[in-house]
């Protein structure tokens, strides 16, 4: 069994593999994902003569961490055939992750688990709370405001021209760093992708305006997630990026709508 950095390339080769094991995504979701996501995403994989049978994804995310913009990983699509699980692929695929990443000076990592247990393990902690744009803004999600007096306007992010995005992702951008520490940083291109995700999972992306302004985005498709948990990759990177005392302010972070 050879375990390698995919070349971006070669990304796509993955595809067979995660309709396999994400069943549930095959379709509209995996061809968005393909299409959008995965083409940046750098894979890992464990493969011989007959293809690839474990991988794991990192999708790149640029993060705003107290006033700096970074680029950390959002590790997703962890996958193995069914018949070859328990045989340590994964765990070796994690551990050549832990050691490029070091190498490459990345603070930390992230990731949203099917169960906690399968990660702390390998060092993952708990560490922050999904939370939804429109519900740290204060806006109402569509299915509340009929109940709610003098709701704003919605308007399909499909329909909106790239000014419009661009001064909702300022505005945004702008209240988030009066409330946390640690956020996404929006943009033209995040509202697109979060559009077309939103499509792919049957739901809408709406920007909800007043008096002519944009004030959030809205996310019609709702799951509830559970709780994100990260592990530092570089100690001395994430140490001198920290504000205040102590080892883990990921309690007091914030990355949401995570596409």
């Amino acid at each position: 069994m050879e375990f390698i950095r995919l070349p971006k390339e070669q990304n796509i080769l993955t595809k067979p593999l995660y309709e396999e094991v994400f069943s549930e995504d095959k379709g509209a979701f995996s061809d968005y994902y393909y299409d959008q996501a995965a083409p940046k995403s750098t894979i890992y994989a464990a493969r011989d003569e007959d293809g690839i049978h474990s991988m794991i994804h990192l999708n790149p995310y640029t993060l705003c961490w107290n006033g700096e913009l970074i680029e950390i990983p959002y590790i997703v699509a962890v996958a193995t055939q069914e018949k070859l699980r328990h045989r340590g692929l994964m765990r070796t695929l994690l551990e050549q992750i832990f050691l490029d990443l070091e190498a490459e000076h990345v603070p930390f990592a992230f990731l949203m688990p099917i169960d906690e247990a399968i990660y702390q393990p390998f060092g993952f902690q708990r560490s922050w709370s999904w939370r939804w744009e429109e519900d740290v803004l204060g806006v109402k999600a569509p299915q509340e405001r009929e109940k709610t007096p003098g709701v704003q306007e919605m308007q399909s992010a499909e329909d909106c021209p790239d000014s419009l995005l661009e001064r909702l992702a300022d505005h945004v951008n702008g209240e988030l760093t009066c409330r946390f520490e640690l956020f996404t940083l929006r943009t033209v291109d995040y509202y697109r992708k979060l559009a077309l995700e939103q499509k792919a999972s049957g739901g809408r992306l709406l920007i909800c305006m007043k008096d002519g302004q944009p004030q959030a985005a809205v996310q019609t498709a709702r799951e509830h997630y559970p709780s994100m948990m990260c592990r530092i990759m570089d100690r001395g990177a994430y140490q001198k990026r920290l504000k205040g005392a102590g080892d883990r302010p990921f309690d007091k972070a914030f990355v949401c709508e995570v596409v």
